[in-house]
């Protein structure tokens, strides 16, 4: 950088200074200003010097001779440009590549194996010929290689770097049993693309619903959620987008217990397993739901034994990772404002206003600048007009974000079993905090279920699986109508010169446009969601090696919200209130019904080395839909919420819904010979 077209001669008398206040000297003496993040200033150290007559650019390397920052001048805008200084990366030679060979005990190779460092994400999988290699591995370093059906092995990398690794065949892994569509198999005889995870993954873990503990769970399963609130709905989508319904979200089509459902009103304790069926092969006993893959989640049944008491609870503090990095010092921003109104109008006429809400001129960047440095003097003042005038600093983001939220689980379950009766009962509460300084959310629910089998004769038995399913969610308007959003306006006009509130304690017009519903804390919606899943099953045993089963599912579900919104209450000049719009009164309400029959029959057999499996069945689904909004302004009175108190001209009535229905027929035939070649139709 070179500073030689700038001839005046700056003096600095500082001792232990912050560097801050070094910037604002050199700002006053020189006319440039510097432009860096706030953040990074965190590093500097303080600052003693004791410079007379240097230039500008010896006045910086003084200045920045021990600290973190390199700079650049830019003499065409005036500006001091501040970076941290690069790291210097010693460059290594690189190490020996490691190559190996993966097979089985027979010496044949295994393609597609996985190899992985580990304790790292970094991996590596085998050729056609089982082969794998690793660039720049250091010695000594343990790989870990697995294959599906096969054990896990570890190995340590040595001096030699070519490596030969035998893996055994796993029985356990081929014998054991995974859920697919209508039943389930051993492994070793599954010939779709499946994937399983067991109970393990759900308990004693604090998680707000099934969803967020899918995640990262199970491979190929994509799982979006549109933001953090807990009551968003989940969108599964299995081995990534297809050009299938172009335009529309692909979604995964989910069963619990053979029922479609909303896995987010499951208790996560109650989950035995969940399975994934990935490719068509898998799936096709669904039909054309399933064209975007399957989900099947399977709840937990008692095993014989004796009486079981399960308590279990959770408490979690959630911090939020990152914050959005603004400029929050009032001087800065008003000076980059200037500046890039100054560039949009082509350097003509200086801004007079900041957005028509505050006004702004070089006087009042003078005496912004006066007030940024003596802290002692008041953040407010008086224009000509006699409004409000501020020089204040704020941080809209630490004003409307709590730095943490906390949220807490209680599991409780009872089980008991015989050979001729299984019964279980469990229950849950979940509770979270929301994340708002102001207003902040409050959730709520409760799951219920009771689950049982009574084995009336040998070959005939009748279940039970009933569920029930609250949610209580308090939650503050964060936009009208679906415009306007809190982000969007702060981000718009969250201008930091002003504060939170006037000193007569009344909000800002500044705040009253961004989080002046929050802080007054009476505009909020109300929501209530009750699902309830009554299913009743039987099984039949009629003949050797066939069994017969049914089940009748009704799932209900009620959704009422009320929305209640009050203007907000503002001042721009001492001793005047102004509010910003009408109040209003909004109920919604929802209610589904879903019957579901499934009746199927099972035959398995096996001759000598051949087994055969069929399946047959059928499949009834109806389904209804209905919505009412009913919406009017003109509340009476802010703490008596009636239809009967409004009286406003302005009011909404809408309402509709929808219903349909399937019928299918299904079917499946496995063989198998010797174990090891497999065919399914």
């Amino acid at each position: 950088a070179s500073a030689k077209g700038f001839a005046q001669k700056l003096t600095l008398k500082v001792n232990n200074a912050p560097i801050e206040r070094v910037f604002s000297l050199i700002e006053q003496q020189s006319g440039y200003f510097f432009l860096y993040k706030s953040n990074e200033l965190q590093q500097a150290a303080p600052v003693t010097l004791n410079a007379s007559d240097v230039s500008l650019e010896e006045a910086l390397r003084l200045t920045l001779s021990n600290q973190p920052f390199d700079f650049s001048l830019d003499e065409a805008n005036k500006m001091i440009v501040l970076k941290k200084k690069k790291n210097i990366i010693e460059i290594k030679p690189p190490l020996p590549p490691v190559r190996g060979r993966v097979t089985d005990e027979k010496g044949r190779p295994l393609a597609g194996a996985t190899v992985q460092v580990k304790g790292t994400t970094e991996a590596a999988m085998t050729d056609g010929n089982g082969e794998f290699e690793f660039k720049d591995l250091a010695a000594q370093t343990t790989l870990t290689i697995s294959y599906v059906g096969y054990l896990t092995q570890e190995v340590t990398t040595g001096s030699n770097e070519r490596l030969t690794v035998k893996l055994a065949e796993s029985q356990v892994s081929l014998n054991s049993i995974v859920v697919v569509g209508y039943g389930t198999q051993r492994k070793g005889d599954v010939t779709g693309a499946v994937d399983q995870v067991g109970k393990e993954y759900f308990e004693d873990r604090p998680m707000p619903n099934v969803s967020r503990g899918l995640q990262g769970v199970l491979p190929n399963l994509n799982i979006k959620i549109s933001d953090g609130k807990p009551i968003r709905g989940t969108n599964y989508n299995i081995r990534g987008g297809t050009s299938i319904g172009a335009g529309t979200v692909p979604n995964a089509l989910v069963l619990i217990d053979g029922v479609p459902g909303d896995p987010d009103n499951l208790n996560p304790d109650d989950i035995e397993n969940v399975t994934i069926l990935k490719d068509a092969a898998s799936a096709a006993i669904y039909g054309a739901r399933a064209a975007f893959g399957v989900l099947l989640i399977t709840t937990k049944t008692p095993r014989t034994g004796r009486t079981q008491i399960n308590y279990s609870a959770n408490f979690s503090n959630s911090r939020r990772t990152t914050t959005p990095d603004l400029v929050t010092d009032g001087y800065t921003w008003a000076k980059y404002y200037q500046e890039a109104m100054l560039g949009w109008g082509d350097y003509g006429t200086p801004p007079v206003n900041i957005d028509g809400k505050l006004l702004f001129s070089a006087a009042y960047l003078e005496e912004l600048k006066r007030r940024s440095e003596d802290p002692s003097l008041p953040n407010w003042g008086l224009d000509p007009s006699g409004n409000y005038a501020y020089y204040a600093s704020t941080d809209w983001m630490k004003e409307l974000y709590k730095n943490s939220n906390n949220s807490m689980e209680h599991n409780i379950s009872v089980s008991s079993a015989t050979d001729r009766m299984k019964l279980s009962l469990s229950g849950r509460f979940y509770t979270q905090d929301g994340i708002f300084r102001y207003n902040p959310d409050k959730f709520n629910r409760y799951n219920f279920r009771a689950k049982s089998e009574v084995k009336i004769t040998d070959k005939f038995s009748v279940n039970a699986n009933i569920e029930f399913s609250n949610v209580d969610y308090k939650y503050p308007l964060t936009s009208q109508g679906g415009v306007n959003s809190l982000w969007r306006i702060l981000a718009a006009s969250g201008y930091p010169l002003a504060p939170l509130l006037n000193p007569d304690g009344t909000l800002t017009n500044i705040a009253s446009f961004s989080i002046g519903d929050m802080y007054q804390q009476k505009s909020f919606s109300l929501m209530k969601d009750l699902t309830s899943r009554n299913m009743i099953g039987f099984t039949a045993l009629p003949f050797k090696h066939v069994s017969i089963k049914g089940n009748f599912t009704y799932i209900n579900t009620n959704t009422t919200e009320q929305r209640r919104y009050f203007p907000v209450t503002y001042s721009q000049k001492p001793g005047t209130l102004l509010n910003s719009g009408l109040n209003y009164l909004e109920d919604y309400d929802e209610k589904e019904k879903n019957f579901i029959t499934n009746l199927y029959a099972d035959y398995k057999n096996q001759f000598g080395d051949h087994k055969v499996t069929v399946l047959v069945g059928g499949n009834l689904e109806s389904y209804s839909y209905r919505q009412r909004r009913v919406r009017r302004d003109g509340l009476i009175v802010e703490n008596i919420v009636d239809w009967n108190l409004a009286t406003g001209t302005n009011y909404v009535v809408t309402g509709g819904g929808n219903e349909w229905a399937t019928a299918g027929l299904f079917s499946r035939i496995n063989y198998s010979y010797k174990d090891k070649y497999l065919i399914e139709v």
